[in-house]
């Protein structure tokens, strides 16, 4: 009885995995659907790399265009006000307690 159910739990794992398998999104479409309008310079960058005569120059742009979506960076002056500020306390001769607490006195 046991090799009855340990052999139906395996066949339906297996079958669970093709078709999970079956209907997984391809990363890098999905990464160039989410760029948007920025769309046609990700594919310019592949375009380049396509024909480099080192394939893990390709290979290293597509893992990097797969990893993007998620990922955003900010712009505009509070953040560089943000930074200038942070920077200040982290570059003076004082312990990193120091530096913690003047951080968060601060709000930064």
């Amino acid at each position: 009885m046991f090799k009855k159910d340990s052999k139906a739990l395996f066949i339906s794992f297996l079958l669970i995995t093709v078709f999970i398998s079956c209907h997984s999104i391809d990363k890098l479409d999905q990464a160039l659907s989410l760029a948007e309008e920025n769309r046609s310079e990700l594919e310019k960058v592949l375009e380049y790399y396509k024909n480099d005569p080192n394939p893990l120059k390709l290979k290293a742009a597509i893992f990097l265009i797969e990893n993007m979506p998620g990922h955003r960076s900010y712009i505009g002056d509070e953040i560089e006000n943000y930074y200038k500020e942070l920077e200040s306390i982290i570059n003076t001769d004082t312990t990193v307690d120091v530096k913690n607490e003047e951080i968060k006195k601060n709000g930064s």
